[in-house]
């Protein structure tokens, strides 16, 4: 027998008008109702475990459904549509893509731009999906800003400030996984007067990078 009905068995039985009075086990002067025995006080206070219990479960798969649902959506919509904004470049929040986009679960439209605000607070927090390489030149450029000239006969092993590039210049990137140096980045063009770089990998992807913003970001990494 169901929660719900062996509820309402008891209520047509003993004439119980709230779910809380089952746990009287005596005589109640304001209901009228008959005494319980140990073993109907028994299976009472177990219906109400197992009604309890039901209802702890089924808010809990509603409240993990629902962050699933806002995670999912917004890691997808970042991924594919190229959102660089959730804790990767300084744009605004309009400019996301996942930014108004209507939850599935709850119809709620504002659940993205949330978590774009705590991936933007959490820039130095490597991204979950590091192993995408769409990511990576990214990451490892803005997060971790340890950046260098690198030239064919020497290479400096001390990380500083991102010098002004021109094109043609290669680019070493220490990748903060494998702590290995990438010298094959290669500037491919300079645009708006030498402040912003189309930096290309070793995976062929190519990434508008801008010059002021990886400086400030190497400063206030130097900092901490």
């Amino acid at each position: 027998m169901t929660v719900n009905g062996s509820f309402c068995y008891q209520k047509k039985k003993f004439g119980i008008k709230s779910i809380y009075v089952k746990y009287k086990c005596g005589w109640d002067p304001k209901l009228q109702c008959v005494v319980y025995s140990e073993v109907q006080k028994f299976e009472t206070i177990k219906t109400e475990k197992a009604f309890r219990n039901e209802t702890r479960v089924s808010r809990g798969l509603v409240y993990g459904g629902h962050t699933r649902c806002v995670q999912t959506t917004f890691e997808r919509y970042r991924v594919i549509v190229a959102c660089l904004h959730a804790g990767y470049t300084l744009k605004d929040i309009i400019e996301c893509p996942a930014n108004g986009k209507k939850c599935h679960f709850c119809d709620n439209r504002g659940h993205f731009k949330t978590e774009c605000r705590k991936m933007k607070s959490n820039t130095n927090v490597p991204a979950k999906n590091q192993r995408m390489k769409v990511m990576e030149v990214a990451y490892i450029l803005e997060a971790r800003g340890r950046v260098r000239r690198a030239t064919p006969t020497n290479r400096d092993d001390r990380s500083r400030l991102l010098p002004q590039l021109e094109m043609g210049e290669c680019l070493a990137i220490q990748n903060p996984i494998s702590r290995k140096w990438d010298t094959t980045c290669i500037i491919e063009s300079v645009r708006e007067k030498g402040r912003s770089y189309i930096v290309q990998g070793t995976n062929g992807e190519t990434y508008l990078r801008n010059i002021s913003f990886l400086k400030n970001r190497t400063q206030n990494l130097a900092k901490k």
